[in-house]
Parts: structure tokens; C-alpha cells; sequence
């Protein structure tokens, strides 16, 4: 993550310089660091960016409305990683109603943007609207863009995810295990998608009572994020905590113990006291 962080760096610096006159390009590329910082945690860095891109298109007068959409999308994407997620909801709804007028109701970022919706009413708590929004993208992408396209799978582990929250574990557990082989088939592997599916499968493992064979899933998943997306990101702490959640429930509670306050600590550095997920 160093590395990458000095790479995004360096594209910033020379944006400006070697970009001058071409605002929708810079915007594009503008937009793609700040969903980068958002990725690595780095938040203001990414609001910046992401503030900047949508500002050279209203001063360009540039009328890209999918370009503009797209930034929205991460706008709303950082918000909820920023423990907002009512505002994020809020963008979204706007953002999806705006798009099925301008882009049509089964355009493929429209269905990508109430996917993320889907999303934030799960964060909040109302999941009947989340499963049900859910539901009808996952079904019109499947349709449309086919099952093994990575907007369908995020849409599928998306929906997986809500229904382990909302208590539905058995059906979490089918739908986790066809994201983990689909994910493998189109992505590979060692994508770190994959990892992130099977800690979805492990959540629902936990609601059947399957702690032991969640906890060597999460073992693996964890080992892998962590070299992949570093120890302070916050996929990684959450994935740490949910590990922490299992290690108890094996009643292993020295290990639980240890690593909820090796999670807090890092969570209280990297997102800030007040966070919802440091609280």
C-alpha cells in the first residue's frame, strides 16, 4: 500500500501540468484516485479528489452526465465509508432517480448505482427495502449483463451479506458459496474479492452455529487482505473484528480480547475517535 500510495501521488502532480486544457480527462482521472483513496482509507484525501473532479466539470460547463453520475456514486460510497451513511443514502436515492431519467431504468450504472443504494438501506437498517431493492437489480442484471459479470457478483455479495444480517443464514451460505466459485472462476483465485466473499460466507457460517469452520475461513482471509490491503485499512480491521466475534463465540476469549483491542486502536488511528466504527 506504500507503494501505491507514492504511485497515486505522482499521478496527482502531474495532472494539472500535463493535462491543461483537457478538464473531462482530468476529471475522469480525478475521479479514479479519489474512489483509490477511498479504497485505502484516506478520506479526505479522496474527498478532495473527488470534490475537484466535479468541480472541473461545472466550471468546464462539461455536460457528461454518466461521468457525472459516476462521481456521485463514489461520493456516496465515501460517505457511507465515513459512518454517513444517511447522507449517503440520501445522494443515492437523488442520483438513481436523476439516472433513470436521463440514462433509463435497466442502463447498466443505473442498476450499479441502486445496487449501492441497496447497500446503504442494509447499513442503516432497513433491510426489507435493502433485500427487495436487491432482489430486482441482482435479477435485471442477471438478465442483462449475465451472471458472471463483476457488477452481477457485487450485486450477489451484496445481497448475501444483508440477508446474514437480517438472519436469513441459510440463504446467505448458498448464495456466499456461489459468489466464492464465481468469484474464483472470473477473478481468480487470489483476488482479494474472493477473501471478501468468503468472510461473507464465514458471517453466515456463524448464524448456523458453524464457528469453527468460519474461523478458518476468516484465518485465510484475513492473511490475505492484510498483505494485500495492508493492516489499517478498513476492510481489513473489519474483517478483524468480525474475526474477534468468532474467536469468542469458540470461547478462545485471551485471543477475542486481544484482538477487539488491537482493532480498536487501529480503528481509533486510522478513522478518528468519533467514527461509527471506533465507537
Amino acid at each position: 500500500t506504500t507503494l501505491l500510495k507514492k504511485i497515486l501521488g505522482d499521478v496527482e502532480e502531474r495532472i494539472s501540468k500535463e493535462l491543461e486544457g483537457q478538464p473531462e480527462v482530468q476529471a475522469a482521472i480525478r475521479g479514479t484516485l479519489g474512489r483509490a483513496y477511498t479504497s485505502l482509507g484516506q478520506y479526505e484525501t479522496a474527498t478532495a479528489e473527488l470534490d475537484g473532479a466535479m468541480s472541473l466539470l461545472e466550471s468546464a460547463g462539461v455536460q457528461n452526465e454518466r461521468q457525472s453520475f459516476k462521481i456521485d456514486s463514489a461520493r456516496a460510497t465515501l460517505l457511507d465509508r465515513m459512518g454517513r451513511p444517511a447522507e449517503a443514502e440520501e445522494l443515492y436515492r437523488t442520483s438513481v432517480a436523476r439516472m433513470r431519467k436521463v440514462l433509463g431504468e435497466n442502463d447498466s450504472d443505473t442498476l450499479a448505482m441502486m445496487s449501492r443504494l441497496g447497500t446503504v438501506q442494509r447499513d442503516i437498517g432497513k433491510f426489507r427495502e435493502a433485500d427487495q431493492t436487491l432482489r430486482t437489480v441482482l435479477d435485471k442484471q442477471t438478465r442483462l449483463l449475465g451472471v458472471d459479470d463483476l457488477r452481477t457478483l457485487n450485486t450477489l455479495h451484496y445481497l448475501a451479506q444483508t440477508l446474514s444480517q437480517e438472519g436469513n443464514d441459510l440463504e446467505s451460505e448458498r448464495l456466499a458459496r456461489q459468489l466464492v466459485e464465481r468469484r474464483k472462476a472470473v477473478q481468480g483465485p487470489d483476488a482479494v474479492e474472493v477473501y471478501e466473499a468468503q468472510s461473507t460466507l464465514a458471517a453466515a457460517m456463524k448464524g448456523l452455529d458453524r464457528a469453527a469452520e468460519a474461523n478458518q475461513l476468516e484465518i485465510e482471509s484475513l492473511d490475505r487482505l492484510s498483505k494485500t490491503l495492508g493492516d489499517d485499512n478498513p476492510q481489513t480491521l473489519n474483517m478483524r473484528n468480525n474475526h474477534a466475534f468468532t474467536l469468542s463465540m469458540l470461547k478462545r476469549d485471551d485471543e477475542a480480547e486481544a484482538v477487539y483491542r488491537d482493532t480498536l486502536e487501529r480503528r481509533r488511528r486510522v478513522l478518528g475517535e468519533e467514527h461509527p466504527m471506533t465507537l
